[in-house]
This record gives C-alpha cells, structure tokens and sequence, in this order.
C-alpha cells in the first residue's frame, strides 16, 4: 500500500494527498444547520449548487428548536471537505448509506460511520474535517438540537440522564458514544416515518414534532441502557486486544470460539463485552468488515465477482451479492462498473 494512504478500522481510507480538497465554506451553502425564528416549520430543497465531483441534493426541515437535513450524494472520487466550522448545536447523525469520517477539532478519536450507525455530537464551535470515499448512493440524515431546547429535554428525564446533562452544560465538544452505535429496528421506523410523512400538509408539522420526540426518546433510552449495565472486566488480554484480533483476523474467525482461542476470555464474557462496549455482535462486527474487504478488492484488485465472494468466505456468488446489496445498496457488479 502506498505511504500515502491508509485504512481505518471502518474501511475508509484517509488519501493524504489523492482526494479532491472542498473547503468548508462551499459545503455550508448546502449543509448549514438552521433554525428559524418562531416555531412555524420551514423547507427548502438544495441540489443546483455545484461541486466539482459530486451529484448532490438537500432537503431541510426546521423550526425553533430542530432541524433536519437529509443529504443524499453519488461520489465520482474520493473527497476531503476542509475546515468545516458551524455554530453551536446538538446533533444527531444517522449514516443511512454509504460512510464516512469526520475528524473533530476537540475530539481525540476519528468518527468513522457505516450505513445503519449513528452517534451524538455536541459542540460550541464546530471544527471539523470530513472525508467521503469515492461510492454511489451516500445518504446522511443529520437531526439538529437548540442547546437550550435538548436540556429541557434532559431535565424532564432527571437523574438517569444527569451526567449528559452536566457534559452539555460544560459546553466541552464531544461524542456520545466512543464508537457509532447501531440504529436499531426501533429507530429505523420511526426515521423512515420521520422521510415519509403519511400526514397531510396541514398536520405534518404535527406530525414531525411528535417524531422527533419520539427519535429523542429512543435514542436517549439506548443511551441509559448502555450506560447502566455493568461493565465487564476481563482477565488477562483486554476486550481491546480481542477486538483488535478480530479486527486482523476477520477472514478466518467464524465463532466466538475462534475469535476467543488466543486469550483467557470465554465467548460468553467476549460476546457481553461487545454488546457492552461496542454495541455490536460478532456476526455484525465480522460481516462489515468483510463487506467492506470486498469492496476493497472489487476497486483496487481485478478479481472478478466470484473470486471476491470466495475471497471473503462465501461459496455462493448469489448470497455474497445479496449481502452486498443490502449493506451497500449496489450490487458488486454495479459497484465495480464505477470504481
């Protein structure tokens, strides 16, 4: 692999001199968190500002407290947007397709995301640099908060949530979650409720003000059950070294008893310790790593769709491109024909 590159744990590759550069500036014409004066509902559409490499178009929604910013993309080529500022806010970030990374100013760890994660992010001044691998069919969806108006939120809740409160009131940027949690069966329907109003237009600002509460009541339910179970210890290795095992190893490890053979742990204690600390299982920590291997190989190798299949442990192409499909919303063919 060339110096000039490297792989996060997510697949994405930080191009330290091949990708198209946008400056921050250009990509708030498009993506700038809103809010309005009043609590009346407020949408616009974006998609005729241009960018160099990318087909792009924005849809908000706001009132006095939230936005929603749902931007869907094809990337042509792999793309850095630079200093990315935006003033003070909450925000909910649902990678819906595709991924991506941001690296925060204030913030020490990178915050890769993969389709069907989210995270929280808060900050009094914004400072960010985002990266986009070259893909088809990327879409976020970003839900954000007043500050004033999530802290009301958060009193109401009281002491479960007490310590987010006391974080937010510091105004210290920071991530929710270490890594990007899962949305979950829960949340997904009520996103999907949230884009597809069944509501007539005189009752959808009802409508979307009762989902957000309801996607506030979700998240912040998942977020007090994670932080409220006990935490796991384990004996000799850590739970990082595992994970960092399996991370290497992911080709040949197809059970928690593979994944556990090297280290004193038991599967039960491995597969309690992912839940807990990376809200994820094996199956699903083991297949976004091979998806992602795949599409790897399919842009950077001449390996054809069978050979890719058999590379990543499936000895049917059909299963492998169906897979492929639901994690990355193209076939391997498809996504071949444009790498």
């Amino acid at each position: 692999m060339p110096p000039s590159q490297r792989i996060l744990r997510s697949g994405i590759k930080i191009l330290n001199c091949m990708p198209y550069i946008i400056d921050g500036a250009t990509y708030r014409e498009i993506a700038e968190r809103k809010f309005s004066a009043d609590h009346s509902l407020n949408r616009f559409e974006n998609s005729d500002y241009e960018i160099p490499h990318v087909r792009h178009s924005v849809q908000h929604t706001y009132s006095k407290n939230f936005g929603i910013i749902r931007f869907k993309a094809d990337f042509d080529r792999d793309v850095k947007i630079s200093n990315v500022r935006d003033k003070g806010h909450i925000s909910l970030h649902f990678q819906r397709k595709g991924h991506s990374l941001a690296k925060f100013c204030d913030i020490k760890n990178e915050q890769p995301m993969d389709a069907g994660q989210y995270n929280m992010f808060f900050s009094e001044n914004y400072r960010s640099d985002l990266y986009f691998n070259r893909q088809p069919d990327f879409e976020y969806l970003a839900i954000t908060f007043q500050t004033d108006y999530f802290l009301s939120v958060l009193e109401s809740a009281g002491a479960p949530l007490r310590s987010l409160e006391e974080s937010l009131r510091t105004g210290a940027t920071f991530a929710l979650s270490d890594r990007p949690m899962p949305t979950g069966p829960a949340l997904n329907m009520a996103l999907y409720s949230l884009l597809h109003s069944p509501i007539a237009d005189n009752l959808s600002e009802m409508f979307i003000n009762s989902k957000i509460s309801e996607i506030i009541a979700l998240q912040l339910s998942q977020y007090t059950g994670i932080t409220s179970r006990r935490s796991v210890t384990l004996p000799g290795k850590t739970l990082e070294e595992v994970y960092r095992y399996i991370d290497r190893h992911f080709l040949t490890i197809h059970s928690l008893a593979d994944a556990v053979k090297e280290f004193p742990v038991s599967e039960h204690q491995l597969k309690l310790g992912l839940k807990q600390r990376y809200n994820t299982t094996l199956y699903e920590l083991l297949q976004r790593k091979r998806m992602m291997h795949a599409m790897q190989l399919l842009k950077e190798t001449g390996m054809n769709v069978n050979e890719v299949a058999m590379e990543i442990g499936y000895s049917n192409a059909t299963n492998f491109i169906q897979a492929f499909k639901r994690h990355f919303s193209v076939t391997p063919k498809q996504y071949k024909s444009l790498s």
